[in-house]
């Protein structure tokens, strides 16, 4: 066997949700520094997963498979998540990655927690990261029995991703060498391999928990007026630039212009539409088009939805427009 990714890593639904309520919230809302912050965090969050893969792609992985950002939820309406699970013959391997930038990262003992200085000299406190790998330790060990599938040894690591940030250990600190820069991975990976030689899962047993974590996979959608209590009135309209994010665009003749960075096409709208789907969740119709795109040329919209080829509900005016195909 050989390694592979048998779950690839996507742009997490928050972060575009917040890409997008980042771009449509006028800057004098009250919850506009909220929401920047948010898609501040998600973005980094997204940057130090992302730098991981390329130390993961360099590690020894025969016989194993990779999947990125699972989630799952639990019969109490929870669920727990994690960054990335590796699966051996002989155990599994749980990463939670971290990436911070600006001054120092220190973790103590007592009580449990990161303390972090950001570029802006603004403290910041989080629980201990490595609680919450354990966590997750405890709880996907607890869906492998409800899967009927046998137990396996879990190793679990806080990845801190960024080169450049220094991490400091309190001398209390008991967990110092569960925490690790990824550069580490490859040597850690040859270590466990050592340590549980014995296999456990057989391919048969490989296949039903492969077949269970992907079918169990559930991503969490809290469109942008729900998750930060903007309302639809309130939002910036107008179609955005695909290439630079500006809002808005001005059509000249048959083609869409930016007037900050000089992109022009025929074919925009498909990200202001979008926009809208992470906004609100919901269905669009030929009236809610023109008053998102700011457009009131009846064939574009009629083209515009042709050509995506939606499904749709109801008939002439009244059709309404279902949008969740668009967002991968």
């Amino acid at each position: 066997m050989i390694c592979l990714i048998k779950k690839n890593r996507s742009i997490p639904l928050a972060l575009l949700i917040a890409e997008a309520a980042h771009r449509r919230t006028p800057p004098l809302h009250p919850r506009y520094p909220y929401i920047k912050k948010d898609h501040r965090n998600f973005s980094s969050g997204y940057k130090g997963e992302s730098s991981v893969d390329y130390y993961l792609k360099n590690c020894p992985l025969s016989s194993s498979y990779i999947y990125h950002n699972l989630r799952f939820e639990r019969p109490d309406d929870e669920a727990f998540e994690m960054d990335v699970l590796l699966t051996f013959p002989g155990y599994l391997l749980i990463l939670e990655v971290k990436h911070y930038s600006g001054e120092p990262v220190t973790l103590k003992a007592d009580p449990h927690q990161l303390t972090w200085k950001s570029y802006e000299k603004k403290k910041n406190t989080f629980d201990d990261p490595i609680l919450q790998v354990k966590q997750q330790k405890k709880q996907l060990q607890l869906w492998l029995r409800t899967n009927n599938l046998p137990p396996m040894p879990v190793e679990y690591f806080v990845v801190m991703a960024n080169p450049h940030c220094e991490v400091i250990l309190s001398p209390s600190y008991k967990e110092r060498d569960r925490v690790i820069r990824p550069s580490y991975l490859e040597y850690l990976i040859y270590e466990f391999d050592q340590k549980h030689k014995k296999s456990i899962l057989t391919e048969g047993v490989l296949r039903d928990l492969d077949q269970a974590l992907l079918s169990q996979h559930r991503e969490l959608f809290k469109p942008g007026m729900e998750r930060y209590n903007v309302s639809f009135e309130e939002l910036k309209k107008g179609v955005h630039c695909p290439d630079c994010k500006y809002l808005k665009m001005r059509k000249v003749h048959r083609t869409w212009e930016c007037a900050a960075c000089g992109f022009y096409s025929k074919e925009v709208l498909l990200d202001t539409l979008k926009d809208y789907y992470l906004k609100t969740g919901k269905s669009i119709t030929n009236q809610l088009f023109s008053q998102w795109c700011e457009i009131n040329n009846r064939k574009t919209i009629k083209k515009t939805f042709k050509r995506l080829d939606l499904n749709y509900d109801g008939e002439t005016k009244a059709r309404r427009y279902f949008l969740g195909a668009l967002i991968p």
